[in-house]
């Protein structure tokens, strides 16, 4: 077994050095793996790899690998690893991001809920408002919607659901076996955007999802009802926050149309909009757990 490798990143917690493959190595004690530092010099070990994790693969570059089993990218949609146009070769994209992204979309919540955003100003201010949380609202007594159920998005409905919320949730398809456990298909979507008061968005990059969230559908929203992108950040365009935000309660964008936003956005200077820079999975454990799945993929092609 030869794998090669190609996981650099200005993101600390997303840049794998030798050291990160130790338990890679342990579990497979006779392969051969060779960490790049570099696409180019991946490249041109084409004719020598049978495996590749990666976080760049052009449909083009398939050519280069004539022996190759499968590319493996921590990545979870296709935006930078793409298909084998002869679909010989397999992509498997990392599925390990749901506690990670299910924590952040957590504090995401908790954050606007007790308008937080509002509280550090006081405390810039040095001002004691203790006003200014006056209408926030136990957990236990809001509905979360959550567009975009698949493997992230059934986490975060399983976690706010164990926190007493009455938590419905929008895929492709929905059906009478899901509705009965409050998954719904897009077409309903006109009625329970009225209903939630924390609608999150975590919808792949799919060219059907840009701009997904318009501003009529923004307005039919819940007056004061808060909004969370950690999907992709074009299913939510500037233009549409921006002409509807004085409906809203708050955004929470982790994702934005443009990476990264722009310094003039007015998204910056609005103080009911909090950004992050895409950071809902910067953390310590991303690294483990995507070698602990690529060792459990790897294992499946050796049975």
């Amino acid at each position: 077994m030869e794998i090669h490798t190609c996981l650099r990143s200005s993101v600390k917690a997303f840049d794998f050095k030798e050291e990160d493959y130790t338990s890679l190595k342990k579990a497979f004690p006779q392969a051969k793996i060779t960490n790049h530092d570099s696409y180019g010099s991946l490249k041109k070990s084409g004719e020598k790899a049978r495996f590749l994790l990666t976080w760049n693969l052009s449909s083009k570059d398939y050519q280069l690998f004539p022996h190759l089993k499968a590319v493996i990218t921590p990545a979870a949609g296709n935006d930078w690893v793409k298909p084998d146009p002869k679909n010989k070769v397999p992509v498997i994209y990392g599925t390990f991001h749901g506690e990670m992204l299910e924590e952040s979309i957590l504090g995401a919540v908790l954050f606007m809920n007790q308008k937080m955003n509002l509280m550090v100003k006081n405390y810039r201010n040095q001002a004691w408002d203790r006003n200014i949380q006056s209408q926030c609202r136990l957990m236990k007594n809001q509905t979360l919607l959550i567009i975009g159920h698949g493997n992230i998005g059934k986490h975060c409905s399983s976690l706010f659901k164990r926190m007493g919320l009455n938590v419905l949730a929008i895929n492709r398809s929905g059906g009478n076996e899901e509705r009965e456990k409050g998954v719904f298909g897009r077409e309903f979507l006109h009625v329970l955007l009225p209903k939630a008061d924390h609608i999150v968005l975590t919808l792949p990059g799919e060219e059907s999802n840009k701009g997904f969230l318009n501003k009529q559908l923004l307005l039919l929203c819940k007056p004061g009802a808060f909004i969370y992108n950690f999907g992709r950040g074009s299913a939510l365009r500037s233009e549409a926050l921006e002409s509807a935000i004085d409906h809203l309660g708050g955004v929470f964008l982790d994702v934005t149309e443009t990476e990264p936003l722009a310094r003039d956005s007015q998204l910056w200077g609005n103080e009911k909009i909090m950004i992050t820079p895409h950071s809902s999975c910067v953390y310590k454990e991303y690294k483990p757990l995507f070698v602990d799945e690529v060792i459990e993929r790897l294992s499946a092609f050796q049975n």
